[in-house]
């Protein structure tokens, strides 16, 4: 019992009791009185109580601020990711670098196969406005530019530090549902399609984080993926359909051309071809290869044994949702060299992907400690799950963007 409480419960005499049960019985009778009354603001009808009763009044609100922290970071841990930007993040990715059509610097990220490889470039003028264009040389590399969190919470933001958006107020309720549609917690869906104990269900944030503006490594304006620094994107939670295939649909309707075996037997032989060294079929934007299927865009995903894989599809998902949303945009091709170009459906070889929570990809045995979408965990990251952590995911996402390095002419 707190001190300023035993001083409280002191100034009422109690010892005319007989029996100790009754006394036990009054005095926690009057400590639950003494704490209503100090929380009502009634303490000052009884000057002689107001310490005593300011004491209990401290001592109630710090060890409730404890336990809400407590149960907050239990709940949603924090990835500490900027104490990772150094030996977390995996900075050989940027490599190779393509100047000109050239291929230099090595690397082990590969150069996506729809990439632009033209020598020269010429943005922007207009013969109306007397206006000359940029005129320089095609420039392409990997930049981080988001990170995206799989998270079992609901409002849980690990790359925030672990705040847990309403914790400690009615905003969100015990089972872990939230004000709006798609917040449901616990790992379940309120979809009637989930009946298999194995499946799982996330909610997904996607964060922008342009690493190399936000460090100030380079500041080229035409090779910015559009993002000026990091901010919370997207969010599953507001999404009603995230955690209803019905409701998906009014999304993505062609969800009905992919649901069949045929489908299902393409995702194998892209895993096949993933798993070989090959890169994602791009024009396959149905499939996520050795991940699954990347309709319906849900959080619900069947099977999810494997969590890596689980939350690789579903992080995957949100990037697919935000092109179909028109809030992500084509970086990778001759098209968009001189800015990006929207597109609704996910360009797979435009990313690859690196788990940066709960253990970082940098200690992959395998050689590049990123990967492509859809690529087999077990050559990257299988092993990468950590006890304690719960099913929080963290990935940040490395995105090859074209662009033209102006030499002659405005800047671009």
């Amino acid at each position: 019992m707190s001190r300023p409480l035993s001083k409280a419960l002191e100034f009422i005499d109690v010892r005319g009791a007989s029996r100790t049960g009754l006394r036990r019985c009054l005095r926690s009778a009057i400590a639950l009185i003494l704490i209503l009354v100090t929380t009502t603001g009634l303490a000052g009808l009884c000057p002689p109580l107001r310490p005593a009763l300011g004491g209990v009044a401290s001592a109630a609100t710090t060890t409730g601020s404890t336990t809400t922290s407590a149960i907050s970071k239990a709940i949603c841990p924090s990835d500490n990711i900027f104490s990772k930007l150094v030996g977390g993040v995996c900075w050989s990715a940027m490599f190779p670098v393509r100047l000109a059509g050239v291929t230099m610097f090595g690397g082990t990220s590969g150069v996506p196969s729809n990439a632009d490889s033209q020598v020269a470039c010429a943005c922007g003028g207009s013969l109306s406005k007397l206006q000359l264009p940029t005129i320089g040389v095609t420039l392409g590399f990997w930049q981080p530019s988001m990170l995206v969190e799989d998270v079992e919470a609901p409002f849980c933001f690990p790359d925030l530090g672990g705040v847990l958006l309403g914790s400690g107020t009615s905003q969100i309720s015990a089972d872990g549902g939230g004000l709006f549609a798609g917040a449901m917690g616990g790992g379940q869906a309120s979809t009637p399609t989930v009946g298999d104990p194995n499946d799982v269900f996330s909610n997904v944030h996607v964060l922008t984080f342009p690493l190399i503006n936000m460090m100030q490594l380079s500041s080229i304006p035409s090779c910015n993926v559009g993002f000026a620094g990091m901010d919370v994107y997207l969010m599953s939670e507001v999404f009603p359909t995230w955690n209803n295939d019905i409701l998906s649909m009014l999304v993505s309707p062609e969800v009905f051309l992919f649901a069949n075996p045929a489908t299902a037997l393409f995702s194998a032989f892209e895993c096949a071809a993933e798993t070989g060294g090959s890169q994602p079929f791009d024009e396959a934007y149905w499939s996520a290869g050795c991940w699954g299927q990347l309709y319906p865009l849900t959080g619900t995903i069947g099977n999810g044994d494997d969590p890596i894989r689980a939350s690789s599809l579903q992080a995957a998902r949100m990037i697919a949702m935000g092109f179909r949303l028109g809030w992500l945009r084509r970086t990778t091709g001759s098209a968009v060299v001189c800015g990006p170009e929207r597109t609704y459906v996910i360009p797979k070889d435009q990313f690859r992907m690196q788990l940066v929570y709960p253990n970082d990809e940098t200690n992959n045995p395998f050689g590049s400690c990123t990967n492509w979408i859809g690529q087999s965990p077990l050559t990257w990251g299988e092993w990468d799950t950590e006890p304690g952590t719960g099913y929080n995911y963290v990935y940040l996402i490395w995105q090859w963007t074209n662009c033209c390095l102006g030499v002659i002419g405005p800047p671009t």
